[in-house]
């Protein structure tokens, strides 16, 4: 679907077919559920999607949003698969968009399609995810209360409405037509705005030349008037005016440094705060407005909104300050300071925005976040460090493959596969090859092994051929292990490998055996590759 439009023969043909498997599937089993990793999705504890560069594919475009896993039900509809398609086909582009994935998804109201949402960014502190089930429950239980309700108990005696005038229709209850509430909409929008209109005549006083005066009163009304735009949450017409401010400072440059000094006494901490804070508040629905607005203020906010990244503690307004000073062009220098800082979430956020600098000069920052006591802080660091190029870079990583937390180790494993001429092949090969290691959790094997296949060679055949071959004497290793090695044997795709490969294919393990096959696919496929 990002190539044909949904009527083309193919995209139908290919819905057609992805709707079909999924009703004979839960025909069988009334849900299908797959867990959404950073560059996987699982079935029942099997990897059954992955991409070779995660940051490209779908499994991590979900993740990044926060969608932990998608769950289809029995009586899945055509039409609702057609929509989730749609929604993922777009999902690349809608890290420039307004809305993330989980809002779009929620946006469609599935009957039979849930999901599980969390903030990535709060990953590791309380939080209250839901599914559109409990939402939907949610809500029928508060409306399902309504029936109680006794619309004239208490009214004033003005409002309370009289029976014994049958000729006249009461106030309560009295609805409305729609194309009249259009009618008023509409009237309402051609009205002209007469703050908007005082600020139009105040810019052309202060631009005017004939006007020899100084006078600091058109400067202070104008900014007072930009604050209360601030303070009322009324940010996208803040942000046309903060526009037409600089482009009446082109037809008269001499007045640029007062324009750019009432633009700039918005960025203060105390008026930049109750807008913030109220993302999570009254401003709920307006953190693009807000973040237009912070990004037209530029560098004169930078400094406030790294203050109030450290107070703000809901979602909305730690988006909305990430956004800004990950596309504002925020200093390293401004950074560094908060890295000091003794609580660990502000530390992370601090992290992440190094991440987004993926700037080499980042590293002696990142090497001292590296050894932070809490793990989420590390998780961030490698996340940063997996956007670098340069050397030091990968000998970071590799010291985080031995993390005392898996999911720091995880992440490293991912990581390290994008850094050019390290020696993590020979250091994954060592910890895959030690006898604690099929006892790592799942996730933690299928990254190390993922990894390894990506940056070994022959060396490490022999290594994997011991891991899926059955144990004699000894108990058989988990399957998770096993199927791992023989995926890892596909990615490195040399001769030798294919050879263990063709083994697999006649294991007597039928999980083996298949995935051995399309192993074996993947690995002449890149055999074939220019």
């Amino acid at each position: 679907m990002r190539f044909y439009p949904p009527d083309h023969p193919l995209a139908t043909e290919s819905v057609d077919l992805l709707h079909r498997t999924a009703r004979v599937l839960l025909a069988e089993r009334q849900e299908i559920v797959l867990n959404v990793q950073e560059s996987s999705l699982d079935f029942e504890g099997i990897p059954v999607f992955s991409g070779d560069r995660p940051r490209e594919n779908l499994a991590f475009l979900m993740f990044r949003d926060g969608v932990r896993s998608l769950r289809l039900r029995s009586g899945l509809q055509r039409d609702e698969m057609v929509a989730l398609v749609k929604v993922l086909a777009q999902a690349d582009a809608l890290d420039r968009a307004e809305d993330d994935l989980a809002t779009v998804l929620w946006e469609q109201d599935f009957a039979h399609i849930d999901y599980y949402v969390l903030d990535p960014l709060l990953e590791g502190e309380e939080e209250e995810s839901t599914t559109a089930d409990d939402l939907r429950t949610g809500l029928f239980k508060v409306f399902g209360q309504t029936d109680t309700l006794d619309l004239a108990e208490g009214l004033p005696p003005e409002l309370a409405p009289d029976t014994t005038k049958q000729d006249e229709r009461p106030v309560i209850g009295s609805l409305t037509l729609t194309q009249d509430l259009e009618q008023f909409e509409q009237a309402m929008r051609a009205e002209p705005d007469v703050l908007d209109e005082f600020l139009l005549v105040l810019c052309e006083i202060l631009v005017d030349p004939s006007s020899s005066t100084e006078s600091p009163d058109v400067p202070r009304a104008i900014g007072e008037l930009l604050t209360s735009y601030l303070d009322r949450g009324e940010f996208d017409t803040l942000a046309s005016a903060i526009q037409r401010l600089r482009e009446l400072g082109q037809s008269a440059p001499d007045k640029v440094p007062a324009l750019e000094a009432i633009i700039g006494s918005l960025a203060s901490l105390e008026r930049l705060r109750r807008a913030v804070l109220g993302l999570d508040g009254p401003f709920v629905d307006q953190r693009a407005g807000l973040e237009a607005v912070l990004l037209q203020l530029g560098e004169s906010a930078h400094a406030s909104l790294l203050q109030l990244l450290a107070e703000a503690d809901g979602i909305n307004g730690r988006r909305a300050v990430l956004n800004t000073l990950a596309h504002g062009g925020i200093s390293m220098q401004q950074i560094v300071p908060y890295l000091s800082d003794p609580r660990w979430y502000v530390v992370r956020n601090m992290a992440y925005l190094l991440g987004t600098l993926r700037d080499d000069t980042t590293l002696p920052a990142l090497e001292r976040a590296i050894a932070h006591p809490d793990e989420r802080v590390r998780r961030e660091v490698v996340r940063a460090l997996g956007n670098l190029n340069e050397h030091q870079a990968a000998r970071l990583l590799e010291l985080a493959l031995s993390d005392p937390a898996s999911s720091v180790r995880v992440l490293a494993a991912r990581g390290i596969v994008w850094q050019k001429g390290s020696t993590a092949a020979a250091l994954l090969l060592g910890l895959v090859a030690a006898k604690d290691f099929a006892a790592r959790p799942e996730s933690e094997v299928q990254a190390f092994l993922e990894a390894l296949g990506d940056l070994a060679d022959d060396s490490a055949v022999s290594s994997l051929d011991v891991l899926w071959e059955p144990r004699l004497f000894l108990r058989r290793r988990p399957t998770h292990v096993r199927v791992g090695a023989v995926r890892a044997l596909g990615r490195i795709a040399t001769p030798r490998a294919r050879q263990s490969l063709e083994r697999a294919t006649r294991s007597s393990d039928s999980e083996i055996c298949g995935q051995a096959k399309k192993s074996l696919a993947e690995a002449y496929r890149k055999g074939a590759a220019p």
